[in-house]
């Protein structure tokens, strides 16, 4: 399968993978394949979530019918900015003082992606 969905909006790849024309597992492979090929150079994520745990998150995503309705994210991968609370992985507000403190709690706003469906890759700068 070729990476042209990763040269896509977000809603042309939720709309690809509601077409069946891309699966939300081979999405999120090609965007961690894209991240290892290309974040070297860019630095853009400072944590990413672990590859098997990813690509099982799309089916849980895809598969669960609590995600029905148009804003359904179908186990879209997205990332999320490092100011962000997160439990998962560290939240660092940008600054190497604040990354030896995990948050406490989700961010409301991870909280709402993870119950619309979307597969969180976690924190970048």
């Amino acid at each position: 399968m070729s990476a042209i969905w990763l040269q896509t909006t977000a809603l042309e790849a939720l709309a690809a993978i509601r077409r069946g024309e891309v699966t939300a597992a081979e999405l999120m492979r090609q965007t961690l394949a894209a991240i290892a090929a290309h974040d070297p150079k860019i630095l853009a994520f400072t944590s990413l979530v672990d590859e098997h745990d990813a690509i099982r998150a799309t089916g849980s995503a895809t598969n669960s019918t609590a995600h029905s309705g148009p804003a359904a994210l179908a186990g879209l991968p997205i990332g999320l900015k490092d100011i962000i609370d997160t439990t998962e992985l560290p939240t660092a507000y940008g600054s190497a003082l604040h990354r030896l403190v995990p948050a406490r709690v989700d961010a409301a706003l991870v909280g709402v992606i993870e119950q619309a469906g979307g597969c969180l890759l976690y924190t970048s700068d």
